[in-house]
């Protein structure tokens, strides 16, 4: 069984130790297409992740607090999307949800993030507990002083009806996740992942995902 799993993980965690631009595999396919993927190949959608330039507030999110300076009035805070994990008190950042369409979310950094994408993947909530209903939507947060607009996908299989309920960002990074993970994943991929296996009733991945704590979780 074991083996088994290393060989699914194989499949699903491609170049893992590279940095993705676009997020498409060695084979030429995006990771929605994937042998052991939860997306279905026709809900696949082309990025189309824009930005408002300067500090102009669209009206679908004027009721969500915004910084004019890019330097003040930031209502979040969360140490994964500061310079240093280590810094629990960088990271700072206003997040909305759109009034007039919910798969459309407006984020706003303090601190611009240059080395890699950011990703974010709509989820539902049961409970306390959340799943993801859609595919990585990941863009550059490189300007303080620019709302970036993310344009969510709701297009896992057997969740295209559900609600979006909350986002969870990350980091398009790799780091070093221990067993059952046991080497280095980008952390968009270890979060399909960890559902995947959850799904087949196995929680150890996503034990180690929380744990390790490369991620932000917000709930709308």
């Amino acid at each position: 069984m074991k083996w088994v799993n290393f060989f699914l993980l194989s499949i699903v965690l491609f170049s893992c130790n590279e940095q993705r631009s676009d997020r498409v595999s060695r084979g030429g396919r995006s990771p929605s297409t994937s042998a052991t993927s939860p997306f279905s190949k026709e809900s696949q959608v082309p990025s189309n992740n824009s930005d408002t330039s300067g500090i102009e507030i669209p009206s679908e999110i004027r009721h969500c607090q915004w910084s004019q300076d890019g330097l003040s009035n930031f209502s979040r805070n969360h140490p994964h999307l500061s310079i240093s994990e280590s810094d629990p008190t960088g990271g700072h950042f206003n997040l909305c949800q759109s009034q007039t369409n919910s798969k459309n979310i407006y984020i706003q950094v303090k601190t611009p993030i240059n080395e890699t994408q950011t990703c974010f993947l709509p989820t539902y909530y049961t409970g306390d507990k959340s799943t993801f209903i859609g595919e990585p939507r990941c863009l550059f947060l490189n300007n303080n002083q620019k709302i970036f607009k993310v344009d969510l996908i709701v297009n896992r299989n057997g969740y295209t009806g559900h609600p979006v309920q909350g986002v969870i960002i990350m980091k398009d990074k790799s780091y070093f996740y221990p067993p059952p993970y046991n080497q280095n994943v980008l952390s968009p991929d270890a979060y399909i992942y960890c559902h995947q296996m959850l799904a087949l009733s196995d929680p150890s991945y996503c034990q180690v995902f929380s744990q390790q704590a490369h991620f932000v979780n917000i709930k709308f």
